[in-house]
């Protein structure tokens, strides 16, 4: 999911996993004007919790990103064309809830800007 990139503030909300194939959910906060400020957080599952989850949905690891991006949760937004701020974050806060709901354990890693933490 994207916020309409056509302003200065923007964001995104993708689901993947790292170099390392731990499943990624990642918020990423864009600031065209201000570049330095870019930030993002993201939840972070390593790779056992990653295989348990695929296990519990019974999918492939692989097809964990599309998996939880259909899940139910997110049917009111799947169809946002132009996204606003507050529904990118909804739909972050959706996804970890949806980890936690599927008894899954992860860590929250915030990338800071050159000024501190992104607002969120």
């Amino acid at each position: 999911m994207c916020s309409d990139s056509d302003g200065d503030l923007w964001e995104t909300l993708d689901v993947g996993f790292d170099v390392l194939q731990r499943l990624v959910v990642a918020m990423w906060y864009y600031n065209d004007c201000h570049k330095e400020d870019n930030c993002a957080v993201s939840a972070v599952l390593d790779r056992d919790e990653t295989i348990q989850l695929a296990r519990r949905l019974k999918v492939p690891v692989e097809e964990l990103p599309q998996k939880i991006s259909e899940s139910e949760v997110f049917e009111e937004y799947r169809h946002i064309v132009n996204a606003d701020l507050a529904d990118v974050e909804e739909c972050f806060k959706l996804a970890t809830d949806f980890l936690v709901d599927e008894g899954c354990h992860f860590k929250i890693i915030r990338e800071p800007g050159k000024h501190g933490y992104c607002r969120f």
